[in-house]
């Protein structure tokens, strides 16, 4: 190999050096993960009334007593559509004020998971549990693969707790508000499936959108390092 050939190599190998760096691996390989179980999913849950277990949990759910969770449903509910949008513009204000760098971040996970949601349940058209299978206490439209309240939740959730509390709040403090954002989520789940709305297999659905784009946003170093950075061990 000539001289001229170790010329036109080097801006090869400056541009692999250079993707590297703008990759974080561990998450792209998540997300890729994630996206492979959420396609296997949906291929299933457009063949199939409903997967395996669903029948069974959703009958399990709804036969619990919540007591003061339930307090809550209604409100969960009512997050649904052009509500949900205003929510989430809402804390994308909140992320640019505690952290105006990561509003890329926030923006790209909020209307790809926003998005993803959109295009599948309008194409796919998965049905929504029947009442002649399990209690049904809403009826809110539309189609169930996967679940778009679901999704919403997490990335909400996601973003007050790595784009917003990790600016504002001390280490002890984020980590409450991240076991309390968990809570919120897994009330959302129950929600879905107490009140008929979804299968727990369409839960699961929503919760592996919303995964998939934060996981892959977070791989993409110019757009997870004002977000990660914030969650440095320094700012505690």
């Amino acid at each position: 190999m000539g001289v001229g050939s170790f010329t036109r190599l080097r801006p090869a190998a400056a541009a692999g050096r250079a993707l590297v760096r703008l990759v974080r691996w561990r998450w792209l390989a998540a997300s890729a993960i994630i996206w492979t179980v959420f396609a296997a999913l949906t291929y299933l849950a457009a063949r199939q009334t409903y997967l395996g277990p669903d029948l069974a949990l959703a009958r399990r759910v709804q036969s619990v007593d919540w007591g003061p969770l339930a307090l809550t449903f209604p409100a969960i509910s009512w997050l649904g559509g052009i509500r949900g949008v205003v929510v989430s513009v809402l804390v994308v204000g909140l992320v640019a004020v505690a952290n105006w760098r990561a509003v890329p971040f926030a923006a790209i996970v909020g209307i790809g998971a926003g998005q993803t949601y959109a295009v599948l349940n309008n194409v796919l058209q998965v049905p929504r549990p029947a009442a002649s299978l399990v209690r049904i206490s809403e009826h809110p439209g539309g189609y169930g693969w996967p679940s778009g309240h679901v999704s919403f939740a997490l990335v909400q959730v996601t973003l007050l707790v790595f784009a917003v509390a990790a600016v504002w709040l001390r280490r002890p403090a984020r980590i409450a508000l991240a076991v309390v954002g968990g809570l919120v989520v897994l009330t959302f789940v129950i929600q879905r499936v107490d009140v008929g709305a979804h299968w727990p297999s369409q839960t699961l659905g929503g919760l592996l959108v919303a995964s998939g784009w934060l996981t892959l946003a977070l791989s993409i170093r110019p757009l997870s390092d004002p977000v990660l950075g914030a969650m440095s061990p320094s700012r505690t």
